[in-house]
């Protein structure tokens, strides 16, 4: 019947419909109304389903449920029954339902089956039809979608295949039917069909659309033919669109097979209907070009033709299309349209276009993408020129010279009917854009107006706005991505407000500020037919919004809304939930990238009044789950309309299920965005009900969440059911193995599926069954990301890329790829052809590798982004850069971490010329000036880069002009990241480049030893980079005056978000201009500014900084903030949506107002409050903290006051995170008692990547916490240093390493001794290793050569730290030829290690491999003449920047070679060569190489030096070196007041002049010496930043000093310069009446015979001082008197940290005078009251002072005569300052009892870690009290009972005590009446401490026996062990002996026997 009724329709017309659409209505309407007409029910045919009558069409409609519930049920046949039921309702008579009436609704049980071929058709054809009637039955149901769901769903790809239309509407109810193998079971027949196709090696159909052309291409049926060949010759030539290419052609090849007559059916085509467009596109390399050339020149005979496109992207096809388009032109003159897409036009092709463009009556000329030749643009553009019946010109993504612009200008003035012009991407300079906008003014007619992205500035705004008025009949103005800026867009804003028409506003990206907002207002409430506005990404903020949101309540048309990324946070809720209620016709809303927080609950109650909405985005606004329930009821209330929701970065979490339930009564939605919501894994069940109920979705993102395997298995189950899905990105979800088949199962069903996302998640060898299930897809992307997936699975993904032929996308960066499976991977990127993307970043790879990505960059023509860096690649380099010299379209490269040296420069400078290069990232290689000189040199002809990086390359001064010249070339320059080098000076010169570019956004200079000199050109730079955003100044040397300079030239700009000013020797001077530039850049987000001395300064920034109310990240580390300034700070963060908060180095026990504060926000992912003395009193309030900050990602508590107790509440909150990457508690005394909860927070937090715990005293708690870590697959830094690890916790380690990927490691300070083999045997197991300390870890050669495998095989290893363990030469040769095949390495220390001189010549040869090694320590081996070999290898290292050859003993022979080697080393900053044997001639040589470098510290201490030799040659490098530490020490000179004279006012100090009363000399002390250091002793070491030592030196030089100091003083107070700088001067046995005193924080006096009359004179000095923290008067001869001068100076200072005035004779009398002193002190740390006669009645007066502290640490009150008397109360001193660290009592006069008492206080001293009661009256009975205070001390490391009466019985109970002490090093138990038989429990003590290094035990009775014990446990036991004494203790001379000879290989041990 079906064939009867094609035949006919044919014969009668002589053509069929083109559509298949109206071919089955022709079908169903001819059969009907020839049996309606029978029954003359209807006069004429029915030719379409309107025509139908009402009644009728109702029938239909039953006919259509009935099939939409069949299709439902997975049935593709009518019954009988069914057909029965409706068919009387049409009235027809009972023969209808007979097979000659409507026999196309039968089912096969009544069909008489001729042959299986009829069969096989008419069941195809049925169940088209029926598809059709489903089709229509939806169609019908919605009719307000029924436009929006067919226009979205299916014809936005550009075309109108119908049957792909019906396809998807069916599958809306029935996602599988198109499968063929349920069309096998419910078409008899087809089966066979298939058969044969398969036979014939065809593709097996997968989806209806292909089952249908197969079957139609495999028969013989002319009927069908004819319907095939004329429906997809209609899809590429009708009106429509013609664009996807490819597929159809080889359709077309295939169809060739069974009809050779395509003259013919393009002929009848063209015959039929006409064809209108004409596309030329790239021919297939299978199409015979005579059969294109007949297809082209029979379509150009229809006159009709009136658009042609031209749409080839390479030179293939170009003949044929060149001659075809001239024919195109010669035979028809009616083209009216021409399109170029993507085009390179060549000059044949322009002069063809031009030749008919000059006499045609175009009206449409659209050039997008295009590349034209030489002169060929202007060719073109001036022959449109003579055209003067255009009505549409639109040009994109090409630059548009001035030449160029003066001809379209000229057409545009030409042409009065122009409606619509559009500039899109087109570089329009400012005078180029002036032209265009000048013609506009001639022309009336324009309605649409488009200038995007094209950097139009405000200063052509007010032409801009005069061609908008003279257009008043405007409708659509785009002016998107601009630079209009506040007076720009106040102008363009009047001129809109004074016309009606507009329709469309577009203003992205034009930085308009809230000053614009009243304008922009009065534009929207004059334009009340506004339908669309756009004002995303400006600065509009909060009271800008809220002008605009008004504006928009007095209109009533708007569909669309725009305002992301303005800086809106809740105060502009209001206004747009008023907005929103005033315009009921929304469509869309972006909110996305605000702050709206908790106020979308006002907006989301708004939107519940609409039913309109499709597109809601409410991404990045730090929306809680608080706005959860109101989302999700407007979301409800929009379920019908809505198809996009973008609801990424908020944090819901749990209350996503709320949103997620509403979302599942949508069933349209084509996009869903939950990414990064932290959406836990219950909530998947009601995610895949979504994607159950939504059969149209094609986008789903569920990334950053926590939905783990589990959930994502059961999302997946539900994907697999779709078959649009086109990008899934399921990144950073937990993902494993595990789920790896449901994966696999959703790509197989979705064949569409072009984006694939699987970042930062668990694959590994799952990831094979992923890759086999992409064999069948065709992704257009591929990402997987930081999935360590190992080799084993680059095979199948290497087949799976190559079966993707349409990639361009692939990126697999961050996995254990080697060079095995990258040769895989790259041989299958040979065969894509069209990638333009491939970042194969961080993998394994090496040299071997190179050459098959060589090849894949070769074959990539198209190749525009490419990510290489940190890889292992060195000379395959060169290969890759060959291959590279063809990649003509590269526009970004990344090669960063790949040891790239100055060598390469000119292969790689080769291989970007000529590039259109726009991002170049070289970060972390070693090109080095020569390097990036050749390089800058010759990329001189590339002008398109908008990012330059050359980070960390050791470049210096001498790179600036090459720098300079890359910056001037590249105008467009954006980024320019230059940190971590030493161009110092050489900054000037990239300054001064950077004035004559006017578009930098970020620019980073950090690190770089820049001086305060080249702040006037930096700041000049700034000036004409108005729009920067990112200023980046870290560790400079700026200091005050540079950084003012610069901040006056920021408050020029307001688009700053980032400013980092840290390391800079800032101070408070700077303040006020640091708060003009915050107050000009409100939007700030990230403020650095730790690691100055700002000080009180702090307070005005802070409350500048709180209307700062964008702000992020707020810096303030180590800057000396003042007590009182935390409210303000604390101010800011509960003002402010922080992130990142830095307060380490500062609280100093003010943190409770900060704690406070951060419980109070929700936002930190980032707080570090470091080394901040934290105490118990916060630990709650913290706790709290933390709970409330759920999102927080990184939290540093180092070095603060906890106990473990208190820390355990801070660990319980820490429990209820998920979301924690980094935690650090180092040195916080950390006990196993807190290892169950630990490892509670470790599980709970699995994303875990950095783990800080060194320093602690975990002990064996390490077992459960190295337990717990087995769930942090993603840790890469795990810190255990100082844990004293028992061996059980080492096994556990090293199970753990062994299949771990830690890249940095720490276990410096355990004894690893025994266990050592395993753990470095696990280590050598591993691949991933970037650094590993094993300093004083007691290493020997056993474990040498496993190490040796350790460092083989982590090929990327950077640092390697030894230092200070037992290996001896085997050990390190084996070591070492390991390293030496490393190329990596930046940092290696072996200092102690008995390096001899055999080894030289291998450490040469690591120097030689490791050309970026940084910091080299040799020091304390014994290498002698060898090192020559050494010194000479470092010549070839020139990023040398530490070097320390101490103690090396070297001689004079290596002086002339370590000289060349300084002179050729330019970053050398610190040279340590003490201890050795040079002579001055040696280091005359040495200190002149240093003319050449900027040498910061030299260190030439203990050598033969003569001293004037000396001094001159320090003077003779004065006018070039920049010294800021010279140690001298130990060289025992005698220096001449000249001597001292010319050196301290020498070039040696930044250029200090001879005059001695200049203020310059002030400014010798507080910043140009920094260090000047002429003595050996290291003890004073308070972080100072200024010192100068002149400790023991001759009398006259104390003179000379004197008179100096005392004329500074004089003209510093008389100028008022000093100003506080001065931070600190020590002197011993100087005069004390030196004025300046006045102005220390620190003074040294110890040892000086100060007597009554000198304390009168210091008193007098020190009552002028309120800034002292520090002073020592030790060992003087005050007596009373001269102390109570000194106590009444001090009772007005109340800055005192530490007071030491032990040994001074003062008596108890003065106690009252020194409690005034304590109670004006409250922040005391350290008082030192030895040997002062104080007795019992002094303790006593001093204790109550001595309560009222909290901040005591040491407490010192040895040698006072204190008896049991005072025993309560300096108990209770030491119960109320518990954080005490050392007791000292000694020789004093307590018994036993008193020591009970004063121990019940000790016990609860969490920190204690030296007591000391020697020489008192302890017996026996106080042991137990003891033994109570040792095992609550778990940090006790020095315990000294000496000279006491103990006995055995009370020593063994101290002693199994201690065996429950880990740290202890030093005990001293000699002198107490101990036998031998505590020697079982002593051993045991030494086998428990590892780190016991002195036991003095003399002076006993243990006897010969005992003592040969001790000794054989020392030495199997406890190799850490420095001195022992066991003298006086009855030993036999026989014994003795023994002894020693036991002892005799403990080299480092000093035995007093």
């Amino acid at each position: 019947m079906i064939m009867g009724v094609l035949v006919q329709l044919y014969n009668e017309t002589d053509e069929l419909p083109q559509e298949p659409l109206k071919l089955v209505q022709n079908i169903l309407c001819h059969i009907i109304s020839r049996y309606v007409q029978k029954d003359e029910i209807l006069p004429t045919a029915i030719t379409s389903l309107q025509d139908f009558p009402r009644v009728y069409k109702d029938h239909l409609m039953d006919l259509s449920k009935i099939a939409f519930e069949y299709l439902k049920n997975d049935k593709v046949v009518f019954t009988d029954a069914d057909i029965k039921s409706v068919i009387p309702n049409f009235g027809l008579p009972t023969y209808v339902c007979s097979i000659q009436g409507l026999g196309f609704l039968k089912s096969t049980e009544s069909v008489q089956i001729e042959n299986e071929e009829t069969i096989v058709y008419y069941n195809f054809v049925h169940s088209y039809i029926q598809t059709f009637l489903a089709a229509h039955y939806v169609y019908c149901q919605d009719a307000s979608a029924q436009f929006q769901l067919l226009r979205n769903t299916f014809f936005h790809e550009g075309y109108t295949d119908v049957w792909i239309v019906f396809e998807n509407l069916s599958r809306s109810v029935m996602s599988n039917l198109f499968h063929y193998s349920l069309y096998c079971n419910a078409c008899p027949g087809l089966e066979s069909v298939l058969q044969k196709i398969i036979a014939q090696n065809l593709d097996v159909p997968q989806s209806f659309s292909e089952l249908t052309k197969t079957c139609i291409t495999n028969t013989c049926c002319n009927s069908f033919q004819i319907f095939a060949f004329r429906t997809i010759e209609n899809k590429f030539y009708n009106t429509q669109c013609l664009r996807n290419t490819t597929e159809e052609l080889a359709l077309m090849n295939k169809l060739t097979l069974f009809n050779s007559s395509w003259n013919k059916i393009y002929l009848s085509l063209c015959q039929t209907d006409g064809c209108q467009m004409l596309e030329f596109f790239v021919l297939d390399k299978n199409m015979q070009e005579n059969v294109y050339s007949t297809i082209v020149l029979t379509l150009c005979q229809d006159r009709r033709l009136s658009v042609m496109i031209l749409n080839t992207s390479s030179m293939l096809g170009y003949r044929a299309v060149t001659q075809q388009m001239r024919s195109a032109f010669d035979m028809n003159s009616c083209i009216t349209n021409i399109i170029l897409r993507d085009c390179l036009v060549n000059d044949e092709i322009a002069r063809v276009m031009s030749s008919y463009i000059e006499t045609s009556k175009l009206r449409q000329v659209i050039f997008m993408g295009c590349t034209f030749s030489n002169g060929t643009c202007k060719m073109v553009f001036d022959s449109l020129s003579h055209v003067t019946s255009l009505e549409m010109l639109s040009i994109g993504d090409m630059s548009v010279s001035i030449d160029v612009a003066l001809s379209i200008a000229s057409t545009i003035m030409r042409n009065n009917k122009l409606f619509m012009l559009e500039f899109l991407t087109c570089d329009l300079k400012h005078e180029t854009a002036l032209n265009i906008i000048t013609a506009l003014k001639s022309v009336s007619t324009i309605k649409t107006l488009a200038f995007s992205d094209n950097d139009i500035s405000e200063d052509i705004a007010d032409d801009l706005a005069v061609a908008i008025l003279v257009n008043h009949n405007l409708q659509r103005l785009r002016l998107s991505n601009n630079k209009l800026l506040q007076s720009g867009g106040a102008i363009v804003a009047s001129a809109v407000s004074q016309i009606c028409t507009l329709v469309e506003l577009n203003l992205n990206y034009n930085n308009l500020s809230e000053k614009v907002a009243d304008e922009l207002a009065m534009a929207i409430k004059c334009n009340k037919l506004l339908e669309i506005l756009y004002l995303s990404n400006n600065k509009l903020k909060t009271s800008g919004m809220v002008k605009v949101a008004q504006s928009l309540s007095s209109i009533s048309n708007l569909k669309r809304l725009n305002i992301q990324s303005n800086g809106i946070n809740e105060g502009a809720a209001d206004a747009l939930a008023n907005a929103i209620l005033s315009n009921s016709k929304l469509e869309e809303l972006y909110l996305g990238f605000n702050n709206l927080a908790t106020s979308i609950l006002k907006i989301a109650r708004a939107l519940q009044s609409l039913s309109t909405l499709k597109v809601l985005d409410v991404n990045n606004n730090n929306a809680t789950g608080k706005v959860a329930s109101e989302l999700a009821a407007a979301i409800y209330n929009n379920r019908l309309e809505l198809q996009q929701v973008w609801l990424a970065y908020n944090q819901f979490k749990s209350g996503a299920s709320v949103i997620v339930e509403a979302l599942r009564k949508s069933s349209i939605l084509l996009e869903i965005n939950l990414t990064g919501n932290w959406i836990p894994e219950d909530v998947a069940e009601s995610i895949a009900a979504i994607i159950d109920r939504n059969h149209f979705l094609e986008d789903v993102r569920l990334s950053c969440n926590r939905l783990m395997t589990g959930g994502i298995i059961r999302i997946a189950q539900s994907l697999s059911r779709l078959s649009t899905l086109k990008l899934l990105n399921m990144a950073d979800n937990k993902i494993d193995d595990g789920a790896a088949d449901a994966i696999a199962a959703v790509i197989l069903s979705n064949k569409k599926l072009k984006e694939l996302s699987l970042n930062d998640n668990l694959f590994q060898t799952g990831a094979t069954t992923i890759a086999k299930a992409l064999r069948t897809s065709s992704l257009t992307s591929l990402y997987f990301n930081s999935n360590r997936l190992p080799d084993s699975v680059a095979e199948e993904l290497a087949s799976a890329v190559s079966r993707n032929s349409t990639l361009n996308s692939v990126s697999i960066m961050n996995n254990c790829f080697k060079s095995s499976g990258m040769i895989a991977i790259a041989e299958a990127i040979r065969n894509l052809t069209h990638i333009t993307f491939l970042n194969v970043f961080n993998n394994h790879f090496a040299d071997e590798a190179a050459e098959s990505l060589s090849l894949a960059i070769l074959h990539s023509k198209g190749l525009q982004e490419l990510y290489i860096g940190d890889n292992y690649l060195c000379k395959g380099t060169v290969s890759i850069l060959k291959a590279l010299e063809v990649a003509t379209k590269l526009k970004k490269l990344n090669m960063r971490d790949n040891s790239l040296s100055e060598q390469l420069a000119e292969d790689l400078a080769v291989a970007l010329s000529n590039k259109p290069l726009e991002l170049l990232d070289m970060e972390n290689n070693s090109l080095k000036a020569r390097g990036v000189t050749l390089f800058a040199k010759s990329l001189s002809n590339v002008s398109t880069l908008k990012m330059i990086s050359f980070q960390n390359n050791h470049i210096t001064e001498g790179a600036a002009d090459g720098i300079a010249s890359l910056i001037l070339s590249n105008s467009g320059l954006t980024e320019l990241y230059l940190a971590k080098n030493k161009l110092r000076v050489g900054a000037l010169k990239i300054a001064s480049a950077l004035k004559h570019i006017s578009s930098l956004k970020i620019l980073d200079l950090s690190d770089n030893d820049i001086p305060s000199v080249v702040a006037d050109e930096l700041a000049s730079a700034i000036v004409s980079n108005s729009c920067l955003e990112q200023l980046r100044l870290r560790g400079n040397l700026l200091k005050s005056s540079g950084i003012q300079v610069i901040a006056r030239s920021l408050t020029n700009i307001s688009t700053l978000k980032t400013l980092n000013f840290r390391n800079n020797g800032i101070t408070e001077a700077v303040v006020d201009d640091i708060v003009s530039v915050l107050s000009s850049n409100k939007e700030i987000e990230h403020l650095y500014l730790g690691n100055n001395m700002l000080q009180s300064g702090i307070v005005k920034i802070a409350v500048t900084l709180k209307d700062c109310t964008s702000l992020k990240t707020m810096d303030f580390d180590n800057n000396n903030v003042p007590r009182g300034i935390s409210e303000e700070i604390a101010a800011v963060i509960c003002k402010t949506s922080l992130e990142s908060l830095y307060l380490m180095y500062n609280l100093h026990f003010c943190v409770r107002p900060i704690v406070q504060s951060i419980s109070q926000v929700s936002t930190l992912t980032y707080i570090d409050l470091n080394d901040n003395y934290m105490t118990g009193t916060v630990a709650n309030q913290l706790a709290t903290a933390v709970s409330a900050n759920n999102s927080l990602e990184t939290f540093r508590l180092r070095n603060n006051c906890f106990s473990t107790l208190e820390m355990l509440a801070i660990l319980r909150s820490l429990c209820n995170l998920t979301s924690l990457k980094c935690l650090n508690l180092g040195g916080n005394n950390l006990d196993a008692r807190v290892a169950d909860v630990l490892s509670s927070v470790l599980m709970s937090n699995s994303s875990l990547q950095e783990l800080y715990l060194g320093n602690n005293i975990l002990q064996e708690g390490v077992v459960k916490v190295v337990a717990a870590l087995n769930q942090s697959p993603f840790l890469s830094t795990l810190d255990l240093s100082n844990n004293s690890m028992p061996e059980k916790a080492i096994e556990e380690l090293s199970a753990f390493i062994h299949s771990s990927k830690l890249e940095q490691l720490y276990l410096e300070y355990n004894n690893l001794h025994v266990s050592a083999d395993i753990i470095i045997t696990a280590l050598s197991k591993i691949s991933t290793l970037k650094s590993l300390y094993l300093n004083d870890c007691n290493l020997t050669d056993v474990v040498a050569s496993r190490l040796s495998d350790c460092v083989a095989n982590n090929h990327s290893l950077q640092e390697l730290q030894l230092k200070n363990n037992h290996f001896k030469v085997n050990g390190i040769m084996t070591i070492l030829e390991s390293l030496s095949k490393v190329s990596k390495l930046k940092l290696f220390n072996i200092r102690n290690n008995h390096v001899s001189k055999e080894a030289a010549g291998t450490l040469a040869t690591v120097v030689l491999k490791n050309i970026t090694l940084e910091q080299v320590y040799l020091g304390d081996n014994k290498m002698g003449k060898a090192v020559i070999s050494l010194v000479s290898a470092l010549k070839h290292s020139a990023t040398i920047a530490f070097l320390n050859l101490a103690n090396m003993g070297m001689t004079e022979d290596v002086a002339d070679e370590l000289a060349a080697t300084i002179g050729t080393s330019p970053l050398l900053e610190e040279l340590y060569l003490p201890g050795n044997k040079l002579l001055s001639t040696s280091l005359t040589k040495v200190i002149n190489a240093c003319k050449n470098i900027r040498l910061k510290l030299l260190d030439i201490r203990s050598n033969s030096v003569d001293p004037a030799q000396l001094a001159n040659t320090l003077l003779g490098i004065n006018r070039v070196c920049s010294l800021e530490a010279l140690y001298l020490g130990g060289l025992t000179l005698s220096i001449e007041e000249s001597l001292c004279s010319n050196l301290l006012h020498s070039p040696l100090f930044n250029g200090v002049v001879e005059d001695l009363h200049d203020s310059v000399f002030v400014e010798l002390l507080s910043s140009a010496v920094q260090k000047l250091n002429f003595c050996n002793s290291t003890k004073h070491n308070y972080n100072a930043n200024y010192v100068l030592s002149f400790n023991y030196m001759d009398h006259s030089f104390y003179d000379w000093a004197l008179v100096q100091f005392e004329n500074m003083h004089t003209f510093a107070i008389n100028q008022k310069s000093l100003k506080g700088k001065l931070s600190q001067l020590n002197f011993s046995n100087v005069v004390i009446s030196l004025p300046i005193i006045k102005q220390l924080t620190a003074l040294d006096l110890e040892q000086c015979n100060i007597d009554e009359q000198a304390a009168f004179e210091l008193a007098a000095a020190l009552s002028c001082n309120v800034a002292l923290k520090h002073l020592w008067l030790k060992n003087n001869r005050l007596n009373a008197a001269g102390a109570l001068f000194i106590l009444n100076s001090l009772e007005h200072i109340s800055t005192l940290k530490v007071l030491d005035l032990s040994y001074n004779n003062i008596g108890y009398q003065l106690a009252n005078s020194m409690a005034a002193v304590i109670d004006k002190n409250c922040e005391l740390e350290q008082l030192w009251l030895d040997g002062n006669s104080l007795l019992s009645k002094g303790v006593v007066q001093l204790a109550h002072s001595l309560k009222c502290l909290t901040t005591l640490r040491v407490l010192s009150l040895c040698d006072n005569g204190i008896t049991d008397e005072a025993a309560d109360e300096l108990s209770s001193v030491l119960a109320n300052n518990t954080h005490l660290e050392d007791v000292l009592l000694s020789s004093n006069q307590f018994q036993s009892e008193g020591v009970c008492r004063i121990a019940q206080s000790l016990t609860k001293l969490f920190r204690l870690r030296k007591l000391d009661l020697f020489n008192n009256r302890i017996n026996k009975c106080a042991a137990g009290s003891l033994a109570d205070v040792i095992c609550n001390s778990c940090a006790l490391q020095e315990l000294c009972l000496s000279n006491n009466m103990l006995e055995t019985i009370g020593t063994i109970e101290v002693l199994k005590a201690l065996q429950s002490n880990c740290k202890l090093q030093v005990l001293t138990l000699s002198n107490n009446n101990i036998s031998g038989e505590v020697v079982n429990d002593l051993v045991d003590v030494l086998v428990s401490n590892k780190m016991f290094c002195v036991l003095l035990i003399g002076g006993n009775y243990l006897q010969s026996i005992a003592a040969v014990k001790i000794a054989e446990a020392v030495k199997n036991y406890n190799t850490a062990m420095r001195l022992l004494a066991l003298c006086d203790n009855m030993i036999s001379e026989q014994a003795k002996d023994e002894i020693k000879a036991v002892l005799l290989t403990s080299t480092h041990l000093q035995l007093v026997v």
